[in-house]
């Protein structure tokens, strides 16, 4: 069984986005806790809808972020997390198959991409973003991030759809301190866990939806759908139409200008 770790603030309709997928396309064995925050009643008010939609998921309301992620991601009774931030979603079917069994078998390989495929040749659909050379493969789809070119190809440590195990992270997580994303990515791409192999599926896993940023601390690129709108949609009774996203190629890691639709909530 895995621990799905979810990260969110203030974006409740692209959390529910994301929950939909993952019922509608994990197929193994799997709990999901949710690590949220907001900033205002607005916003708290599209929480509440969250939780009593979804009752038999564990909703954390923040308070320190340090301690509730160690907390949360480092519980023993599973073998491996898989951390997301609710600006994304499941695409395509994840099952118990030869890549994760390699995954969790194999000490060498230290993390899961599950947003890389051999498909994808852009890291996100900004025009100016350039096709990037893809690593060497080993078996499995394996490669040795540290000799990949400088991109996600070469980024182990994330907390956007990136799976770890736990007996690695317990660790590596106790021994640092940090704060929300991106910070934290910033601090363990400082010093990465400590194996030489990555690995990706064949099929495209996750998938970035971008349109709008609640992150103060990078100025990571965004489209430009506000929260403030997206969260008025919910609580008047709309969610994200999943079968848009899901028609996207898998030749880009995130999409940022793209139109969202909306369909009523059932």
């Amino acid at each position: 069984m895995i621990n799905v770790v979810i990260f969110s603030k203030d974006r409740a309709c692209q959390l529910d986005a994301l929950l939909r997928s993952l019922y509608e396309h994990l197929k193994i064995d799997y709990d999901v806790v949710v690590l949220f925050d907001y900033s205002n009643k607005e916003y708290s008010l599209g929480y509440e809808k969250i939780m009593t939609r979804y009752p038999n998921i564990s909703f954390v309301k923040e308070t320190n972020f340090y301690e509730d992620t160690l907390r949360i991601s480092l519980d023993e009774k599973y073998v491996s997390f898989l951390w997301l931030v609710d600006d994304c979603i499941m695409k395509n079917d994840f099952t118990y198959d030869s890549i994760l069994r390699r995954f969790l078998e194999d000490d060498t390989v230290g993390v899961y991409n599950l947003r890389l495929t051999p498909t994808v040749t852009r890291m996100t659909d900004w025009p100016d973003d350039v096709e990037r050379p893809f690593p060497e493969f080993g078996s499995d789809n394996t490669w040795e991030w540290r000799t990949a070119v400088d991109t996600d190809w070469s980024y182990p440590m994330t907390m956007d759809g990136h799976m770890y195990k736990t007996k690695d992270m317990i660790p590596y997580l106790r021994n640092r301190l940090f704060g929300p994303p991106p910070s934290m990515d910033s601090i363990m791409h400082s010093k990465p866990l400590d194996r030489p192999l990555m690995i990706c599926n064949t099929q495209q896993k996750i998938l970035g939806i971008v349109p709008n940023r609640v992150q103060t601390g990078s100025p990571n690129r965004h489209g430009d759908v506000s929260t403030k709108e997206m969260n008025d949609l919910w609580l008047s009774g709309k969610q994200i139409d999943l079968d848009h996203l899901y028609e996207l190629n898998e030749t880009c890691g995130k999409y940022h200008y793209i139109s969202i639709k909306f369909e009523e909530r059932i």
